[in-house]
């Protein structure tokens, strides 16, 4: 399979992002039963989140991409920083 060559649109690249942050969310806390789900954040964005072993992590996303499924729940938010999500991240990815 030949992959197509060309450069995508910034747009393109955060709505490729923002639909992996929700399927990864959704799936991670269906499946693991972990905390997780969506806080509003603002009127038009929302916060999708779940806590792995390694620690909290969220991303902003439009809100009418939030997954149906995730419950609208405050995440209790422990202050990371993206650096910090990004690190929890590496640790809990074998």
């Amino acid at each position: 399979m030949e992959a197509a060559s060309a450069e995508k649109s910034i747009d393109e690249v955060y709505y490729d992002r923002n639909l992996l942050a929700a399927a990864f969310v959704d799936f991670y806390v269906g499946v693991s039963g972990a905390s997780g789900g969506w806080w509003p954040d603002g009127e038009e964005w929302a916060v999708v989140w779940c806590d792995l072993p390694t620690g909290q992590v969220g991303w902003h996303l439009p809100q009418e991409m939030v997954p149906s499924l995730l419950e609208e729940r405050d995440p209790l938010y422990d202050g990371y920083t993206t650096t910090e999500k990004n690190e929890r991240l590496a640790r809990w990815v074998p």
